[in-house]
C-alpha cells in the first residue's frame, strides 16, 4: 500500500511539472520584455565586434517572437553565455563561413562586376539562408549582360557561396535628394559625435554636401565616405552637440549604446520631412547598391519606401539606441525600400566617437 502511494504521489508530480511546464510555455510569451529586440541586439553586437571570424549573420522573427544568431563553427562560450538569460534567443553553429568572409568574397565580386561592366546597373547582398551571393540586375540590360567567367572564378574558391543572378526593374532612382530643408540645410542630423581635438560633432549622410548649418548655427564639413563602406559624413560646430537625437519632432531621448542591426528587426527612423516612422523591418544587411552613383555597400536595407526629399542623414533607432544614417532609397527584388548606413560603420571609417550619455 506504502509502495502504490509512492507511485501516485510520484505520477501526480509528474504531471504538475509537466502542467507548470504548459503553463510556462502558453504563457512565455506575455513574459517576453518589450525590449526583447533590443536585448537580442546587445548579444549580436557582443558577438560581432568580439568574435569577428565566428560570427555570421543574426535574424529577428517579430511574429514568432524570438531571434536567431549563425556562427560559422562552434559558438564562442563567451556568447553562449552573454544569451543563457534570454530563452528567445537560438545560437546556431555550422553555417561554414563567416559574415568576414562572405563580405570580403561578395565586394570582390562587385568589384569586378563593375569593373568589367561600367554600365551595369545592380544591387547585391549575401544571402546565409540560401547559401548564395545574390546579384539583382536591372532587366532593362539583360541583352548587354554577360556572365564573365573572371567574374564568377571568384567563387570557386568557396565551399559555401554560390552567385544567384535575377533580373528586376530598377527605373526608379530614389537617392535622397541633396536639398530641402529642417534640421540641416539640405539634410537631417543623425547623432552626436567627438574626435580628439573636436569635442563637438554631427553625423549625416555622406551625400549630404556643404554648406550646411544647424537652423543660424554654421557648420563646418570634416569628411565623409560614400563607397564600400556605407553613406556617411561629419560636420564640426562651435555650439555644443549632446548625446541626444529627435526620435520625433520636439522629442529628445538620450543616446545610450550603439547596436548593430538584425534581420527582421523592428526600428523608428525620424526625418525632417516625413517626422517619425516606426514599424519599418529589416531584410538584408551589407547590400551593396550598385543601380547608380554613387554606389554604396554595406547598408542596411528595410521592407518598403517611407523617407523623402530631405530625411538623408536622419537617425534609425530603437528606444535610446542608436542603430543608423539614412542614405536613400533603392530597388530591391522590385520593391522600392528605404536603406541606412550602421552607425557604427560611421564611428570606424569616420575614426569619431558617437556621444552617448555614458561616454558624454
Amino acid at each position: 500500500m506504502k509502495l502504490k502511494s509512492i507511485v501516485i504521489l510520484s505520477s501526480l508530480c509528474l504531471l504538475l511539472s509537466m502542467a507548470n511546464i504548459a503553463n510556462a510555455d502558453s504563457s512565455s510569451p506575455q513574459e517576453i520584455p518589450s525590449d526583447w529586440q533590443d536585448q537580442i541586439a546587445t548579444v549580436v553586437t557582443f558577438a560581432q565586434e568580439n568574435y569577428p571570424h565566428d560570427f555570421t549573420e543574426s535574424y529577428i522573427d517579430n511574429i514568432r517572437k524570438n531571434g536567431e544568431i549563425l556562427f560559422r563553427g562552434q559558438v564562442p562560450r563567451a556568447v553562449t553565455d552573454a544569451a543563457s538569460k534570454l530563452p528567445y534567443l537560438k545560437l546556431t553553429g555550422g553555417s561554414g563561413i563567416s559574415n568576414m568572409e562572405a563580405q570580403r568574397l561578395h565586394f570582390e565580386l562587385v568589384e569586378k562586376l563593375r569593373a568589367e561592366n561600367p554600365d551595369l546597373r545592380f544591387g547585391s547582398y549575401v544571402d546565409f539562408r540560401k547559401k548564395t551571393i545574390e546579384i539583382q540586375l536591372d532587366s532593362a540590360q539583360i541583352s548587354n549582360f554577360k556572365k564573365m567567367p573572371a567574374t564568377l572564378a571568384l567563387l570557386k574558391s568557396s565551399q559555401v557561396l554560390r552567385p544567384h543572378f535575377t533580373f528586376e526593374s530598377m527605373q526608379e532612382s530614389t537617392l535622397d535628394a541633396l536639398f530641402g530643408g529642417g534640421y540641416l540645410s539640405s539634410c537631417t542630423s543623425a547623432f552626436s559625435a567627438k574626435s580628439p581635438g573636436k569635442p563637438n560633432l554631427l553625423l549625416t549622410a555622406g551625400h549630404c554636401q556643404p554648406p550646411q548649418s544647424y537652423h543660424s548655427v554654421p557648420l563646418v564639413y570634416e569628411g565623409s565616405h560614400v563607397g564600400n563602406h556605407g553613406d556617411f559624413g561629419v560636420y564640426s560646430t562651435s555650439a555644443y552637440t549632446a548625446p541626444q537625437f529627435y526620435s520625433a519632432p520636439s522629442v529628445l531621448v538620450n543616446v545610450t549604446a550603439l547596436k548593430i542591426p538584425s534581420v527582421g528587426q523592428a526600428l523608428c527612423r525620424n526625418g525632417q520631412t516625413t517626422g517619425r516612422r516606426c514599424g519599418q523591418t529589416v531584410v538584408t544587411n551589407n547590400y551593396c547598391d550598385s543601380t547608380h552613383f554613387p554606389r554604396v555597400c554595406e547598408l542596411t536595407v528595410m521592407n518598403n519606401r517611407q523617407a523623402k526629399k530631405g530625411d538623408s542623414g536622419g537617425p534609425w533607432f530603437s528606444s535610446t539606441y542608436a542603430y543608423g544614417i539614412h542614405s536613400r532609397g533603392l530597388n530591391y527584388k522590385g520593391v522600392a525600400r528605404d536603406a541606412f548606413s550602421p552607425v557604427v560603420k560611421a564611428q570606424k571609417f569616420l575614426s569619431i566617437t558617437v556621444k552617448t550619455t555614458s561616454s558624454n
